[in-house]
């Protein structure tokens, strides 16, 4: 019941502790398929967040990388969104990777040293 809870204040969100609302806005603003593939991209990242690959910082990347590789297209069918989404969720899974990638390197030459 949110009318006894208490008072709710609203402020302005700041896009650069929050950069996946930036990007999502900029998609929206793009159009076409952006949105698809900022969504597919963000599902490929929690869930490698989740599943501890990457950090929670490394979500924005990926998405960031996945929509500035992925071409948007005009959705003139829904086998085209589907086809967005594929490809930014093949992009976006290779992205992670190459962060798992570059993390165990880090950690074996923190290792050396």
């Amino acid at each position: 019941d949110l009318v006894s809870v208490a008072p709710l204040d609203f402020e302005e969100p700041d896009e650069d502790r929050f950069p996946c609302l930036r990007l999502a806005k900029e998609a929206v603003t793009v159009g076409g398929t952006a949105m698809a593939i900022c969504n597919a991209a963000n599902e490929i990242a929690v869930q490698a967040f989740l599943q501890r690959e990457i950090g929670f910082a490394d979500i924005s990347s990926v998405i960031e990388d996945t929509l500035s590789r992925t071409k948007v297209l005009e959705p003139t069918s829904l086998q085209v969104v589907k086809d967005s989404d594929s490809d930014a969720r093949r992009i976006a899974s290779d992205i992670v990777m190459n962060c798992i990638k570059r993390k165990k390197i880090l950690g074996k030459i923190r290792w050396l040293y």
